[in-house]
């Protein structure tokens, strides 16, 4: 029998199988949050002005441009 390893979630406390499913990747490893707090903070902060302005920031930049520019 396989034990499967366990991560707690930093924002919900919810324990969840310590996969890609569940929590999304980040540069180290596992991002410390699960898909879903992430999600709703993600949705929320998107709505922000501080999201307004680094994503005008962005799209400013030469890379921006070119990802913006795909149709």
């Amino acid at each position: 029998m396989e034990i499967m390893e366990t991560k707690q979630c930093t924002k919900c406390s919810m324990h969840m199988p310590a996969t890609t499913e569940f929590f999304p990747r980040q540069y180290d490893g596992l991002f410390a949050w699960c898909k879903e707090c992430k999600r709703e903070w993600q949705n929320v902060y998107n709505k922000t002005d501080a999201a307004r302005a680094s994503q005008k920031k962005y799209d400013k930049t030469d890379k921006g441009k070119r990802t913006n520019n795909k149709g």
